[in-house]
């Protein structure tokens, strides 16, 4: 599809954003809390960026919460104006494999389009997108979650949290998805039409792959991996020379 300029603009930029910064996306409350959290940034140095807060941290900003693509898009869109160089977008999935377990990571290789936000950008039934090779790489290479594993592979992405039916589930592990979620090929979408990299790490919150749902949110084991992934992922960003 030909590039065009839409009618609507980004949001003038926060004070303090340098040209070139990373972005870490943060889709669920519970993370986008504990990671400024940890890093003792306070809400009220933080700024509202349409219903989600901004914090900044030198070279480094954090992102969220945000559900589903169009909004996850509207944020990124806004960020990729402002002059950002590379974004991680951190988020939980259902598995669709028995393979993976509860609390284990996954490093997308690619994700399928099942959302409406890439039709936007793409006219052509784009049946799938990618995240950038380089920033997964290192991700895996520097991501230590055990004992929980880490997994690379396809994923789903769908607009329909409600209908992830039977039928659904079983034609995605057919084009071996091992997890689903509802912003990843949205965001590697957009990414990709603005010339962006950007990475993944999804944790495996429930399971879908027995043919019931499963939650995991309340396990030990998830609750593991989120509090070690909200205290890496910042490390890894502000380690010099690694994204």
């Amino acid at each position: 599809m030909e590039k065009t300029d839409g009618l609507i603009k980004p949001l003038r930029p926060p004070a303090g954003l340098e040209p070139g910064f990373s972005v870490l996306m943060v889709s669920h409350p519970a993370d986008i809390a504990a990671i400024p959290k940890s890093l003792n940034l306070k809400a009220e140095a933080s700024h509202r960026v349409l219903m989600s807060r901004l914090y900044i941290l030198g070279d480094l900003t954090v992102i969220g919460p945000f559900m589903g693509a169009p909004y996850a898009v509207a944020l990124l869109e806004n960020l990729i104006a402002w002059g950002a160089g590379e974004i991680i977008y951190y988020g939980w999935a259902g598995a669709l494999s028995s393979v993976l377990g509860i609390g284990d990571v996954i490093i997308p290789t690619r994700a399928l389009v099942d959302e409406g936000t890439t039709r936007c950008y793409f006219n052509d039934n784009t049946a799938a997108s990618f995240p950038n090779t380089g920033l997964q790489e290192k991700l895996q290479s520097r991501l230590d979650v055990s004992p929980a594993a880490i997994h690379g592979g396809a994923i789903w992405t769908t607009d329909g949290l409600f209908n992830e039916t039977p039928e659904k589930i079983a034609h995605y592990q057919a084009q071996e998805a091992l997890a689903v979620e509802m912003e990843a090929s949205a965001l590697f979408s957009v990414s990709g039409y603005r010339s962006i990299p950007i990475g993944c790490l999804l944790v495996i919150s429930d399971d879908l792959s027995h043919g019931d749902w499963q939650p995991g949110f309340s396990e030990k084991r998830f609750k593991r991996t989120r509090h070690r992934v909200c205290s890496l992922l910042p490390e890894i960003f502000m380690t010099k020379g690694d994204l």
